[in-house]
């Protein structure tokens, strides 16, 4: 071989090697996941940020859907529930779901950073202090192709419609029709995608 093929095969391999050394920290990150969370159904197409921590316990059932994207730094924890993420879901970095009860994501689903999801608040009950009142628990359901803004919340026993859109900053309690864009605190419906403004 000459040469200038030498340089060029050279420069390509060095490509291919971080694009494998790449892959290959994904794929031992999913391998962790599985290993810590034996019962949870973790394909190996999920892509996983560095710092994600995944936690099924308490008898907890996670299932992950193919093409899942789960940002750097996020936490995802199953505590005696069920979280069910459907296929090609991006969960930007340093976003926070806990089921305690379930938590369902529907399919082309897109959460920005920072998002919290949770299906349960601590009782305010006067009986002790509120660390031991124990918890209130409701089920989520987000449905197919809902984008959830930056830094938003989702509380308890809250239902977003298929292609909704919750605005940065905003706090779902409650429904959130199909379609419709929410904002603020707590969020209301400013309009409808598809419709005049």
């Amino acid at each position: 071989m000459n040469n200038g093929l030498l340089t060029i095969l050279h420069r390509k391999s060095a490509t291919t090697y971080l694009r494998v050394v790449r892959h290959v920290l994904v794929m031992l990150r999913v391998a962790y996941a599985k290993a810590l969370n034996p019962g949870a159904e973790i394909p190996w197409s999920t892509r996983i940020g560095r710092g994600v921590v995944i936690r099924a316990t308490d008898g907890g059932t996670l299932k992950l859907q193919k093409h899942v994207h789960l940002g750097a730094n996020s936490l995802v924890v199953v505590q005696g529930g069920r979280l069910a993420i459907g296929e090609r879901v991006f969960i930007g970095p340093g976003c926070t779901v806990v089921a305690k009860k379930l938590i369902t994501i529907g399919t082309s689903t897109l959460i920005a950073e920072h998002v919290t999801i949770r299906d349960h608040d601590h009782r305010i009950d006067l009986l002790g202090p509120i660390s031991e009142t124990g918890f209130q628990c409701n089920p989520i359901a987000i449905a197919d192709g809902v984008w959830l803004g930056a830094k938003s919340s989702v509380l308890r026993g809250s239902r977003i419609g298929p292609g909704a859109v919750v605005g940065a900053h905003s706090l779902v309690r409650g429904d959130i029709p199909a379609n419709a864009v929410a904002v603020g605190v707590p969020a209301r419906v400013i309009r409808v995608r598809g419709q005049p403004r």
